[in-house]
C-alpha cells in the first residue's frame, strides 16, 4: 500500500489533458486512478489487432490483442488481465507473469497491493494463482475465491467429488469443499458459500449446506451442530478468532456466534454484519420491520428506517462511529450513528471515514453531476465522474479526484474550507 504521508497533501489542484486520448486511439474504455491521484489510466485500442494501455497520456510499450479489468492496486501498479494468442496472463506496470493461461478473471489484491491473485482455468481443470505462483492441486470446478489482507492465504469453492448432471443422490451427499493454498478440506458439502478468512487467528470458516434443506456454518471443516433454514455469510471474531453468521430461526433472523445465538432480537432480516475494532462488538443491516431498513448495533436497531435499501455498513477505525447509506422514496442519504443526513442525493457511494475517525466523506452525485459531501457539508463543485475521496493521515484535508470537460483534475482541499 502506498504511504498517504509521502503524498502531496498541498492544497491546490493539478491536472492532466486526457481529451487527445479519443483522437490518439481508435477508443478509449473506462479511466482508473491511482489511490494518491497522481496517474489516471484507461484500456485503450490501438489499432484493429492490438490493445494497450496509457498512463498519464503515455502508452506501455508492451500492447496485447485483448485487455480487461484493468485498475491500479493499492501500491499504485498498474495492473490487468491481458492475452495474447488465446493465451491469458496478469500485466504489472507493463510486465506480464509468466504463467500463461486458457483464462483468468476475478483479480484480487492483498491490503497492501503486494499481492496479487486470480481464479483461472488451464487444460479444463479450475484453481488460483498469487504472485505468478498457481495452486498445485486444480479441480473440475470452482468458485468463491477470495484472498486474505495480508495476502498469505487464497481460497476457493472447489468440487472434490466428480458426478454427471443424473447423480442426484451424489450431489446430495455433498461434493464441495473449501481448498486454502491449494489444499482442500477432507470434507465435501452439498454447498458452500462465502469463505471468511482472517489474519490474525488460524481460523477459515464458510457457509455450508449439509443437504437440500438445512444450513450452517463450518470452521476449519466442522460445521456447528446446529442447523438452520438460511444462513448468510460469516466473520471472524480479529480478536479471539469466534465465528459469528446471520443465521434464520423459527422466529425470524438473529445473529449466532461460536453455534450460540448471540442477539435476543428477531429481525425480518440481517446481513452484512461486522466486528468492530477490538472484537467486542457487532454491528449489521437488519430488517425491524417488514420493508424497513437500517443499522443495529449490539441488538440495537436504530431508529432511523429506510424504506427501500440499506447498506455499505463502514466503521471507523476507532469503532466508535459506524455509517451506512440507504435509499427512501427513491432519495439517497447516509446516516451516521443512528442520525440520517439532511440533504438528500441522486445516488451516493459508500462511507469513507477520516484516520482520526473525526471526518466522512462520500462521493454523490446530485442533479446530473458528481461531487463530495464531507462532514455534512456539500462541496461546491459539481463535475462529470469523482472518484472515492481520500482524507490526509491528519485528516485536515480530503483528496478530490475527478474529470471535466476532458481535463482530469487532482484537488486537495481543506476539509474546514468545504
Amino acid at each position: 500500500m502506498q504511504d498517504s504521508k509521502k503524498w502531496d497533501w498541498s492544497v491546490g489542484e493539478k491536472t492532466i489533458q486526457i481529451n487527445d486520448w479519443n483522437k490518439s486511439y481508435v477508443w478509449v474504455e473506462e479511466y482508473q486512478t491511482s489511490p494518491d491521484g497522481e496517474k489516471i489510466g484507461a484500456i485503450v485500442r490501438v489499432d484493429e489487432e492490438s490493445s494497450g494501455i496509457c498512463i498519464n497520456g503515455d502508452l506501455f510499450e508492451n500492447t496485447f490483442e485483448k485487455i480487461w479489468n484493468f485498475r491500479f492496486s493499492p501500491n499504485g501498479s498498474a495492473t490487468a488481465l491481458v492475452a495474447d494468442m488465446d493465451e491469458w496472463t496478469v500485466s504489472v506496470d507493463g510486465m506480464v507473469w509468466e504463467n500463461q493461461f486458457d483464462y483468468i478473471w476475478d483479480m484480487r489484491f492483498s491490503q497492501d497491493g503486494d499481492v496479487t491473485a486470480v481464479a483461472f482455468q488451464k487444460d479444463g481443470k479450475y484453481g488460483m494463482a498469487v504472485n505468478d505462483t498457481m495452486w498445485e492441486n486444480t479441480f473440475g470446478n470452482m468458485t468463491g475465491m477470495t484472498l486474505n489482507r495480508s495476502g498469505s492465504k487464497s481460497a476457493a469453492v472447489v468440487q472434490v467429488v466428480p458426478f454427471s448432471e443424473g447423480e442426484i443422490s451424489k450431489f446430495q451427499k455433498g461434493i464441495f469443499s473449501v481448498c486454502e493454498n491449494g489444499e482442500a478440506w477432507d470434507g465435501a458439502f452439498t454447498n458452500i458459500w462465502d469463505i471468511a478468512l482472517d489474519d490474525s487467528n488460524p481460523v477459515t470458516a464458510a457457509t455450508i449446506r449439509t443437504d437440500l434443506y438445512h444450513y450452517t456454518i463450518s470452521v476449519n471443516n466442522t460445521p456447528w451442530s446446529t442447523t438452520y433454514s438460511c444462513v448468510w455469510e460469516p466473520a471472524i471474531n480479529p480478536k479471539t478468532g469466534a465465528v459469528s453468521a446471520p443465521v434464520k430461526t423459527s422466529s425470524g433472523w438473529t445473529l449466532a456466534e461460536n453455534n450460540h445465538l448471540i442477539w435476543n432480537r428477531r429481525y425480518k432480516q440481517v446481513w452484512g454484519h461486522q466486528y468492530l475494532p477490538g472484537g467486542k462488538n457487532i454491528a449489521a443491516i437488519v430488517s425491524p420491520q417488514f420493508g424497513k431498513w437500517t443499522a443495529a448495533v449490539d441488538d440495537n436497531a436504530w431508529t432511523v428506517l429506510f424504506n427501500e435499501y440499506a447498506g455499505s455498513l463502514t466503521i471507523s477505525p476507532d469503532g466508535s462511529h459506524v455509517a451506512i447509506i440507504g435509499q427512501t422514496d427513491g432519495k439517497w442519504f447516509y446516516a451516521l450513528d443512528g442520525k440520517i443526513s439532511g440533504m438528500h442525493f441522486d445516488r451516493i457511494w459508500e462511507p469513507v471515514f477520516s484516520a482520526d475517525s473525526n471526518h466522512l466523506a462520500c462521493k454523490v452525485e446530485k442533479n446530473g453531476g458528481f461531487s463530495i459531501v464531507v462532514d455534512g457539508k456539500l462541496f461546491s463543485e459539481t463535475f462529470e465522474a469523482v472518484w472515492e475521496p481520500v482524507f490526509s493521515p491528519c485528516g485536515k484535508f480530503v483528496l478530490l479526484k475527478a474529470l471535466n470537460g476532458g481535463v482530469y483534475l487532482r484537488k486537495v482541499i481543506a476539509v474546514d474550507q468545504i
